[in-house]
Order: structure tokens, then C-alpha cells, then sequence
């Protein structure tokens, strides 16, 4: 009997998106998007965003967590309503 991996939802692909390029789609690195797209840059620098807006996202709640990593999940939630 074959092995076969897993395969992510997010990244399985229906017969148009195959037809749309390499047969390869990614997903956006930003936790906040869903978008996929094509994979371009270099192979050991790949694309990893949508866009630019979607990049500035990433980094800014990766920096906003390391900045309330010592916070309780209270204090959390009473930063972020304000």
C-alpha cells in the first residue's frame, strides 16, 4: 500500500488553479490574510506576502506579541481595546 502526506486544505489546488501557471500556489504569510498566489522570487528568497500591506501586518503582530509576551492574557485584552 503507497504512503501518501497529508494534504493541507489551503493549499490544495482544483483543476483552474493548475491551468493559471505552475500548478503551485502559496498562501499568504500574513496570519490576518487568505489570499494565494503564485510563487515568485528567488528560490532562496521566495515571496513570501500578497503585498506590502499584508508584510507590514506580520511584522507588526509579531512585534506587538513580543511586547506583551510578559503581560497576563487580562492585560492583553485591555491593551488592545484600549
Amino acid at each position: 500500500m503507497p504512503v501518501t502526506a497529508p494534504v493541507l486544505p489551503a493549499f490544495t489546488l482544483d483543476k483552474s488553479d493548475e491551468s493559471a501557471g505552475s500548478g503551485k500556489l502559496v498562501k499568504c504569510g500574513s496570519p490576518v490574510c487568505h489570499e494565494v498566489f503564485a510563487p515568485s522570487g528567488l528560490a532562496i528568497e521566495p515571496k513570501r506576502f500578497c503585498n506590502n500591506r499584508c508584510r507590514m501586518t506580520a511584522w507588526f503582530i509579531k512585534k506587538a506579541g513580543e511586547a506583551m509576551k510578559d503581560l497576563t492574557d487580562a492585560e492583553v485584552i485591555k491593551v488592545i481595546r484600549g
